[in-house]
């Protein structure tokens, strides 16, 4: 039997706690929360430091328990030696602290005592406590409610005797140490019962799991995280915040287990190319409607225009938040809050039914169709974690979801208005939310026809407040994530593209970290300490990982759907390399672009490389997503964040564009927005320079979209030194080459690129450094000189530069961008040497000396438009050049100009003349 410590009648009465609670001899034997907060009242500690002290107390009597002999020793001592004042302090114990059956009057103190020898030792030990417990500045914090303050004078001389015997006694607990010191050793350790319950973990461990007490000891600890938690949330909710949200944290994890084998899940043809845009539909289709002048309110009104419109920017998948039908009562919660334009949330969901304010199924169906003509595919969210406030499983499934039979706290109030719109179900909200006094974990489910009320737990990830409009379902149930599995079957086979909302909150680390926590590791979600699981009754419940289940059921029946995660918590590798996601949130990316910590990214891009390449194909890079301030405020519209959307479009992964991103929209769309609610532009210079510079890296998403050639070059400035400010890579496919350069970072830079990073490559590439020509495919050209692709034309470098290393000059957050490395014309090239800059719209890039021998190199617009410039002098009256020979530099730097290709010499000559303002003597005739 639990036996805590023991609470004055006096107190008792006032406090009105039940005889239930204490056992026959007068001791607490269940502090529930109940009791926990009347005992707390009026004093200076909380509810779960009153059962942290209780437990406290337990412990202490597991120590003596041990020691029957000495509590026999010093009951003999006692007796013999000083047997009346024992009696007297025994009688006055038992009248300040009475048993249940003092208490009521049913026996007097002296009967009760007289029961038996054992009556007197047992009133000796807990005199012996209550000592100990005024020696320890925890308990100061009750002692309204527990101190004896008018002990009477013979209670010091039994403690004395009593800690003569228990000074020469072993603990049993800690070598060496006398019975007596260890009772007392916790209070000299820290004013803190969690401390002291901590410090008592790490040194009476063996002890406490010999006698089955360490669960008990870890729970209390788990009280007082679960507490600091509270009053951090609690804070948060009475000063207007929220608190800190899914927690995406500026870090990604590259890799999973690593000791099990990868899974990853094998992408179907089209799934690379993908590039996906988010739209909030309500919103979207309130601008629409704007746009075009007419009524556009379902999804079968969205007209073929718009879609077109997204294709041409590159984006191959529209997904619309806020398809599902919602929960009505979500909405009722925001107004109340006093936002009466809301909606209600999209992630607080009734059913899996297209919203019939959008149209219903039909509505569906006609874009869907209408947005395959144009080439687009569409996506959808599913909401796994949590159902609507109210919804289809609320009213007719209650068992899935986590639920009490009780409310978890007694301070908690349920007497507001009913939320439901159910005949026979009532939800009501906890009424701390009502005036942001609390932030409740749970609310009310009442059923009308047969009284019963279960206290339901809101959907909650551990980071911030609940998510008071939603429902949290319990995945330690078998038919809970059966249930789910299918919600996720129906919604795959409506859209190719599924995004699962915070995935993370389902693998198994974090359904028992949130929910199901092991002893001593509580304290995320207030109240689940109480709900403990060892690890093996967490792994009956939950045996298998929900997500790899739904990867493996997915993949099986329907093949040709692309599955997407929304994890974080340093989560991301073990998605898509452990479960199979095809794709997983990279949150690293916008954060660390954004805040230019370049090395940082460097880093987690090489580590990737040379433990898991295959991750970096999986990743979901964003400059902006729903949950995040526009693009605008962290990049702004200009150099910076055309370079950084640049990297989007070309690094392995999936693109994803936000709301209002293309046009350069400010305003962040609250989920439960209708509309709008700032009157805005589109900002055509931005979305003119999308269509001019991103739309064509888009279009080349599968050159660049893979990881088996991705390669990661080492940036060197001219002396050698890393330059981690500028980011360089190339990419392969089919015979394709590409290589984007991109500076994050203040002013114009030279950097030269040789050798790439470690990677673990399959066969017979090995996993060391490749030089650049290598990557590029030049080495094995025999041309003086390369051609390459860029996004307005053509650029060509001396082939030897690529063997010495690619010199390039990039402008303060400039990009380069090249495709399709070649020979630039047949294997007779002209050979020259001259200075030139290469000025590409996208990255105003310099180019270094033009050199054929390989000293250095910068790209060049052509050889032709090179070769105009060099002959040409400052005689705008000379003769055109007929002649090779007749060729000559107009700068003594410039070395002497051999042509042998008559084609390359007919085409300078042209543009000798336009410059010239001369006509060709042919075009006159």
């Amino acid at each position: 039997m639990r036996r805590y410590f023991h609470v004055l009648g006096t107190e008792r009465a006032k406090r009105n706690l039940p005889h239930e609670a204490f056992s026959q001899l007068g001791d607490l034997v269940e502090v529930d929360t109940t009791a926990a907060f009347a005992l707390a009242e009026g004093t200076e500690a909380t509810p779960a430091e009153v059962t942290a002290l209780a437990l406290l107390h337990e412990l202490l009597h597991v120590v003596v328990s041990k020691h029957g002999g000495a509590l026999a020793a010093i009951a003999h001592t006692l007796r013999e030696t000083y047997a009346e004042g024992t009696r007297a302090a025994a009688l006055a114990f038992v009248r300040a602290f009475p048993p249940p059956s003092v208490f009521d009057g049913t026996v007097t103190a002296e009967a009760f005592l007289d029961e038996g020898d054992h009556r007197l030792a047992w009133a000796c030990e807990e005199m012996l406590l209550l000592w100990v417990s005024s020696q320890n500045p925890a308990y100061r914090k009750i002692d309204s409610v527990a101190a004896w303050t008018s002990a009477p004078p013979e209670l010091g001389e039994v403690v004395a005797r009593t800690k003569t015997v228990l000074a020469g006694e072993d603990s049993g607990v800690v070598a060496g140490e006398s019975l007596l010191d260890s009772l007392l050793a916790p209070g000299r350790v820290s004013g803190s019962v969690f401390e002291q319950l901590a410090w008592i973990e790490a040194r009476w461990g063996i002890f406490l799991d010999d006698v089955g007490s360490m669960r008990r000891v870890r729970f209390g600890q788990d009280l007082g995280r679960e507490e600091a938690r509270g009053l951090s949330l609690r804070f948060a909710m009475t000063h207007g915040a929220a608190g800190g949200g899914l927690g995406a944290g500026h870090g990604t994890a590259i890799g999973g287990d690593a000791d099990a084998p990868a899974r990853f899940t094998a992408d179907r043809d089209w799934m690379p190319e993908t590039v996906v845009i988010a739209k909030n539909t309500l919103v979207w289709l309130a601008q629409l409607t704007k746009r075009f002048g007419r009524p556009i309110r379902t999804l079968g009104d969205i007209p073929e225009e718009a879609l077109a419109e997204l294709r041409s920017l590159g984006i191959s998948t529209l997904w619309l938040i806020g398809l599902w039908e919602r929960s009505a009562a979500s909405r009722t919660v925001k107004v109340a809050r006093g936002d009466h334009e809301a909606a209600a949330s999209p992630y607080a969901i009734f059913d899996y039914r297209i919203a019939d304010d959008l149209g219903g199924a039909h509505g569906y169906e006609v874009l869907r169709d209408r947005a395959a003509r144009v080439g687009l595919r569409l996506g959808a969210d599913m909401v796994p974690n949590h159902m609507g406030l109210t919804s289809g499983w609320i009213y007719d499934h209650p068992e899935r979801f986590l639920s009490l039979p009780k409310p978890p706290y007694p301070s908690y109030r349920f007497d507001g208005p009913n939320l439901g719109d159910h005949p026979h179900v009532e939800v009501r909200l906890e009424r701390g939310y009502d005036d942001r006094s609390d932030a409740a974990v749970v609310f009310e489910r009442r059923d009308t026809r047969t009284g019963e009320t279960r206290y339901v737990y809101h959907g909650n990830d551990g980071t911030g407040l609940p998510w008071n409009d939603t429902a949290q379902l319990d995945y330690s149930r078998a038919d809970v994530r059966e249930a789910v599995m299918e919600c996720i079957l129906h919604v795959c086979r409506m859209f190719p593209v599924v995004r699962f909302d915070a995935a993370m909150t389902l693998a198994k680390r974090h359904v028992r970290r949130l929910w199901f926590p092991k002893p001593g590791e509580g304290g995320a979600i207030a109240s689940r300490a109480a709900h403990a699981m060892t690890d093996a009754e967490f792994q009956a419940a939950c045996p298998t990982e929900f997500w790899r289940d739904v990867v493996d059921r997915v993949t099986a029946e329907l093949p040709d759907t692309l599955l997407l995660a929304e994890a974080f918590w340093m989560m991301e590798g073990t998605f898509v390399r452990d479960f199979g996601m095809h794709r997983v949130y990279d949150s690293a990316f916008m954060h660390k672009l954004r805040s230019e910590d370049n090395a940082g990214y460097f880093a987690m891009l090489a580590s990737a490389l040379a433990d898991e390449p295959e991750v970096l194909g999986r990743f979901v890079h964003f400059l902006s997503n729903p949950d995040e301030e526009p693009a605008r405020y962290a990049f702004g519209t200009g150099d910076k964040y055309f370079g950084a959307c640049a990297m989007m479009c070309t690094l392995p992964g999936l693109p994803l564009f936000s709301h209002g991103q293309v046009e350069a929209y400010s305003e962040k769309y609250g989920m439960e927005f209708h509309a709008p609610r700032w009157d805005e532009a589109v900002d055509q210079g931005a979305y003119d320079r999308h269509m001019r510079e991103m739309a064509p890296l888009l279009r080349e998403r599968r050159l660049f979209a893979g990881v088996e050639n991705f390669e990661l070059f080492v940036v060197e400035d001219a002396h050698g030194h890393v330059r981690h400010d500028v980011f360089a890579y190339a990419n392969a496919k089919n015979g394709r080459t590409s290589l984007f350069v991109f500076h994050n970072g203040h002013g114009e830079v030279d950097v030269v690129l040789r050798r790439t990073v470690p990677k673990a490559r399959p066969g017979a590439l090995g996993s060391g450094p490749r030089n650049v020509a290598d990557v590029l495919g030049t080495a094995g050209l025999t041309s003086p000189f390369v051609r390459a692709r860029t996004m307005s034309g053509t650029a060509t470098f001396a082939r030897g530069a690529f063997e010495h290393g690619l010199a390039l000059r990039v402008g303060s957050y400039g990009y380069l961008a090249y495709t399709d490395f070649e020979a630039a014309h047949t294997a007779d090239e002209p050979s020259l040497r001259a200075e030139a800059r290469a000025d590409h719209p996208e990255s105003r890039a310099a180019a270094d000396e033009l050199d054929a021998s390989g000293d250095g190199l910068g790209g060049v617009p052509s050889v032709e438009d090179l070769l105009a410039t060099a002959v040409l002098g400052d005689d705008d009256g000379a003769p055109p050049v007929l002649d090779p020979r007749d060729l000559v530099p107009r700068d003594e730097k410039l070395a002497a100009v051999v042509v042998e290709d008559d084609a390359v010499l007919a085409q300078a000559q042209v543009r000798v003349l336009e410059q010239r303002g001369d006509h060709r003597p042919e075009a006159d005739q």
